[in-house]
């Protein structure tokens, strides 16, 4: 009777680690599907900063382009000797504030207007792509560790599976 209450006993232990078992392995299998879930999400994060950085620099690049031809455009008539006037521009508030205005000499104040234009454009352009490479950087090692903790949830699926079965089948032999 000592045997059967220490069999029982041990039946006891061994249902109790098996249900143990079985919830970590739960947890650890909804711990994998939610990290691949934001895994997910920060690469659909991430695309959409990359399309906002490359549309950025695009249409920098387009501002720097025409704002080269236009400064061109000036120069050519400054040196043919056709403006012999000075331009004023109108005192007024631009609609965005840019870095102070430097005075070029023998030059009008468009033209370092536009030349300071494309300066801050080449500078925002800098900023993004450092930006876009610390964000795509912070990324990939989101990605990387991610997928450790991935691998280390399913080798501990793995070994508490097989301890599970193993015990199982223990019981059962004993069982019989």
């Amino acid at each position: 009777s000592s045997d059967l209450k220490d069999l029982e006993g041990q039946l006891e232990k061994l249902a109790a680690l098996m249900d143990k078992l079985s919830k970590e392995i739960e947890q650890a299998q909804a711990d994998v599907a939610e990290t691949k879930v934001q895994i997910k999400k920060a690469s659909e994060v991430r695309e959409g900063e990359n399309t906002e950085f490359q549309t950025t620099v695009a249409d920098q690049r387009a501002t720097q382009t025409i704002l080269a031809k236009a400064l061109m455009r000036l120069k050519d008539f400054y040196k043919k000797g056709i403006g012999k006037k000075v331009l004023t521009l109108a005192q007024q508030t631009p609609p965005v504030k840019f870095n102070k205005y430097k005075k070029n000499a023998g030059a009008s104040p468009v033209m370092g207007l536009i030349e300071q234009i494309v300066e801050d454009s080449e500078k925002l352009v800098s900023e993004a792509t450092s930006a876009e490479y610390e964000a795509q950087k912070d990324y990939e090692k989101f990605v990387k560790d991610s997928n450790g903790v991935i691998d280390e949830l399913t080798t501990a699926i793995t070994d508490k599976t097989k301890r599970h079965f193993n015990w199982k089948d223990r019981k059962s032999t004993r069982l019989n």
